[in-house]
C-alpha cells in the first residue's frame, strides 16, 4: 500500500488503527509506571489518550457529515487541530516519563517504540490536516518563492 494513493476513508481507518495500537501500548506502559506515579503521570497520559480517541472519533464523524454538506470544513479543521495538540502533548509526556526514568525498567526499546508510534499517528494526522486546510483555505499561496535580493 505504500506509495499508492489512498482514499480519504482508507487514511482515516489507518489513523484509527494506529491510534488504537497507540492506546493499547500506552495502557500497557502506563500500568508499569512506578506505583507512586500511576495516579499522576500515568493518569494524565491515559487522559490524553482518551482525548485523542475522542477527537479522532469526532473528526471522523464530521468528515462524513462534510461530504453530506452538514458541517463546514472549518469545524473539522478545528477538531483536527485539537487532536494534533493532544498528540503533541502525548509526545511531551513520553519524553518526561523517559527523563524521570519510568521507562527504564520496561526495557531500552520502549521509549523508541512508543515515540515512533506516536510519530506515525502524527504523520497520518498531518496528512489529514493538510487536506482539510486546503479545503478551508483554497486560495492560499503554496510554496511562495522567497523574495530575491538584488
Amino acid at each position: 500500500m505504500e506509495g499508492a494513493l489512498l482514499s480519504k476513508t482508507q487514511e482515516i481507518f489507518m489513523l484509527r488503527a494506529k491510534i488504537d495500537e497507540l492506546d493499547m501500548m500506552t495502557h500497557r506502559i502506563a500500568m508499569k509506571f512506578p506505583r507512586h506515579e500511576r495516579h499522576v503521570l500515568a493518569a494524565e497520559v491515559r487522559a490524553i489518550m482518551g482525548n485523542i480517541i475522542r477527537y479522532e472519533v469526532r473528526a471522523s464523524q464530521m468528515q462524513g457529515s462534510e461530504s453530506r454538506r452538514q458541517v463546514r470544513p472549518a469545524a473539522t479543521l478545528d477538531i483536527l487541530q485539537r487532536l494534533d495538540a493532544e498528540v503533541g502533548l502525548l509526545k511531551r509526556q513520553i519524553h518526561k516519563a523517559a527523563n524521570l526514568d519510568y521507562l527504564k525498567p520496561q526495557g531500552a526499546k520502549v521509549q523508541g517504540e512508543w515515540s515512533g508510534l506516536t510519530a506515525e499517528v502524527g504523520k497520518l494526522l498531518g496528512a489529514w490536516l493538510k487536506t482539510v486546510e486546503a479545503r478551508v483555505y483554497p486560495f492560499q499561496e503554496k510554496n511562495k518563492a522567497p523574495a530575491q535580493q538584488g
